[in-house]
Order: structure tokens, then sequence, then C-alpha cells
């Protein structure tokens, strides 16, 4: 065979092996493109709980208790009745608020019932449209729950469907349906009435302080201590429901606690002149039916500037006592505000000797 042959034959060969290869790999790869592109997407987890117990979780509870109510709803989805408040549009996103009517009595009207506030965030790809809806309008909305703040429920990941048509007297019919009231002049004054004098105050005005002369300070109100164990009070926050757990706190709250902990850790926060000290009380030991799975049941605050010299001397195991106004009692702990440590007679000057 001529050397211009074998070059022939070579040539041949590489083409089919090459041609081959596409045949195998690009069928496959469309292949798994299609796949990837097909993919169902996820299910929506739907909850049937009612916008109004959200907001219910913050009301009379503090931050912490409240999102932790709040915890197993976030993320999860709503569809409710709506109707469409205020509409803000930008580049990147539509704001909706609106009014929750799935709790509307059958006998209210959902052109004036006032329901659960609503903050709905609509994607830019999901709003199309949206911005061309007028307040008033009536709709099934969709949106997945975001957080609850000053009694608004937010929502995100929003969808907007089945909006009914307008009735008549709004704004497609050329009237508008929420008209600004005249301003009503104010009534011209009575001549008559104008020359009365003034009448003297009924209530004897004390005459002022001569000069020199010290106030006297106000008596501070005696304090009132509980008179249970820390133990009794960890108890009553387990195996009941959160609206059980604070019938059962309250008549305790507010009241003083005289108790000896073990440090686990003192934390300074000098933005707030506060000192947090957490520890746990010390009868309680790692397997007493009352710990539980904490491992810590207290959270002290005291004043930075009068104990921070004291406090910072602690470490992870001294003992110490503590007295403080019990100001929160649930599941993780007890909270004690306004802080002291009784053995101590002049707090702010404890470095000083």
């Amino acid at each position: 065979m001529s050397p211009d042959s074998t070059v022939y034959a070579i040539g041949v060969l590489v083409v089919v092996v090459l041609v081959g290869l596409l045949l195998v790999f690009f069928p496959r790869t469309h292949r798994e493109t299609d796949d990837a592109t097909n993919v169902p997407p996820p299910e929506r987890d739907l909850t049937d709980v009612e916008t109004a117990d959200l907001v219910s979780f913050f009301e009379g509870r503090d931050e912490v208790r409240a999102q932790r109510l709040l915890a197993p709803y976030v993320g999860r989805w709503l569809s409710l009745r709506v109707r469409l408040g205020a509409i803000a549009v930008t580049e990147e996103s539509v704001s909706v608020s609106a009014s929750d009517l799935t709790s509307k009595p059958p006998e209210a009207d959902e052109s004036t019932h006032g329901g659960t506030p609503l903050l709905c965030s609509f994607e830019s790809g999901v709003a199309s449209g949206i911005e061309t809806r007028m307040p008033g309008d009536l709709g099934t909305l969709t949106g997945r729950i975001k957080d609850v703040r000053n009694g608004t429920v937010l929502l995100d990941a929003c969808e907007l469907k089945d909006v009914d048509p307008r009735p008549e007297g709004t704004l497609s019919a050329g009237v508008d349906p929420f008209p600004v009231p005249e301003p009503v002049p104010d009534p011209l004054p009575d001549p008559v009435a104008a020359s009365v004098p003034i009448p003297e105050p009924l209530v004897e005005i004390p005459p002022p302080m001569k000069t020199g002369e010290t106030p006297r300070p106000l008596t501070p109100a005696p304090r009132m201590f509980v008179n249970a164990s820390p133990a009794y009070l960890l108890e009553l926050c387990v195996d009941r429901s959160p609206t059980e757990v604070d019938e059962a706190t309250e008549p305790y709250l507010g009241k003083w606690l005289d108790v000896t902990l073990i440090v686990s850790q003192v934390t300074d926060y000098a933005p707030g002149n506060c000192t947090f000290v957490n520890g746990r009380a010390s009868h309680l030991s790692d397997d007493a039916p009352e710990a539980r799975h904490a491992t810590q049941d207290f959270a002290c605050t005291f004043d930075r500037k009068a104990w921070l010299p004291h406090l910072e001397r602690r470490r992870s195991g001294d003992a110490i006592r503590v007295v403080g106004e019990l100001a929160n009692i649930g599941s993780d702990g007890l909270r004690l505000i306004r802080c002291e440590i009784p053995t101590v007679t002049n707090p702010s000057h404890v470095n000083d000797a």
C-alpha cells in the first residue's frame, strides 16, 4: 500500500470514530437536559392556621417566646381570600398590603370587613399585572409565611389569582370608590363666649419649693418574693399549651426570686449598659427530672455600671447568689431583671479596696 493510501485510510478511520462519539454523547446529554428541565416543582406545604392566630403569638409575650411559637409555620404556605390595599411597585418586586377575609363572618361585607393585615411581596416575574390592580379588589392569594411585625403578617413569593371583576361604582366605572371628604369649615367664634373669663382651677396648686429645700425622696415599693422553688416554676411550662403556660406563670411575674446559681457564662453588653449572667440553680443535678433537657435555667440581667467590676471576675462553675425580678418563665428557663448580689454592699466600688 502506498503512503498516500495509508494516510487516507487513517483519516477515514478518525472521522468514523469522531462521528460515533458524537452520536453516542449528544443524545444522552440532550436527554439529561430534558430530564432536568422537566423536574416538577416541589409541593407547597399548605397550612390551615389562621392569620389572626399568628398575630396572637406576639400579644403579651416577649419577642423570643413569640418567635418560638411562630417558627413551626415559617416557610409554610397560606391560601387566603383577600381584599387588596396599597400597591408599591419597584424594579425588583411589588409589595401589596391586603386584608385577610378568610375568617370573615358570612353576614359581613367583604368590601368593608377589616381582616388581619397582610404585607405581600411578589417576585418581579410573578407580579406581572398586579400593578394594574386597584385598592379594594378581591381575590385569592397564595403566599409563604415569612414573619409577623407590628400586628401584620408578612408573606413572600406571593401569587394572586381568581380576582373578582370590579363591581359598579369603582374606578373602572369612572367613580372613585374612596372619595376624599370635603373639609368642614370651622364655626365662627362666639363674641360673647370669647369675652367670658376663664374660671380658676378647682384643684389647689401647691406653692413652689423654697430655695435650698430638698425634696423628700420617694419610698420604693416593698419587694414581694416568690414562695416557690425554681424547679416548681420550670415545671409550670411542661406539657402545657402556650395559653396554659401564660395563665400558670402570670401570678409570679414581677415578683422577686432569691437563688444560688452555678455560673455558666458572663456576657458584657456595653451598648445596652447590661451584663448578662447565665447559669443553673445549684440544687439541680443533670439527672434530676426537673432539669429536663436544659443546660442553663437562668438568664440574669445586671446593671453594667454597678455590677461589671464584680461579675467580670466570675468564671464558669462559680457559685453566686442572685436576687432578681422575674420577667419571664418559659420552657427554656427563667429570666431575671434588675438583678443584684446581696452579699455585695457597694457594687460599683468592689475593686477600690
